[in-house]
């Protein structure tokens, strides 16, 4: 039994949860974005970057990429049966 997509039932729910891990994941990567970018110009205008500045610098490079590969790729080839 499913519906016109091929998809079974209880299945939907599954995708949903999948499309919004990757929602999440793409909202948390654009805010490293900009937290990278707003430390950027002021390098490039040559201001003082402070010690905590630093630290949210490091800290964003990491979930960036953390969330690049944790919550994105891996639910990317994800075998859409239940365990």
């Amino acid at each position: 039994a499913g519906n016109e997509y091929g998809v079974a039932e209880g299945q939907s729910d599954w995708i949903a949860f999948l499309i919004f891990l990757k929602v999440l994941a793409a909202l948390s990567m654009a805010a490293s974005v900009f937290i990278l970018r707003d430390i950027y110009i002021k390098r490039r205008h040559k201001q003082k970057i402070s010690l905590t500045s630093t630290c949210v610098l490091t800290l964003s490079v990491g979930d960036f990429f953390s969330t690049f590969f944790v919550q994105f790729m891996s639910t990317w080839d994800t075998d859409i049966v239940r365990w």
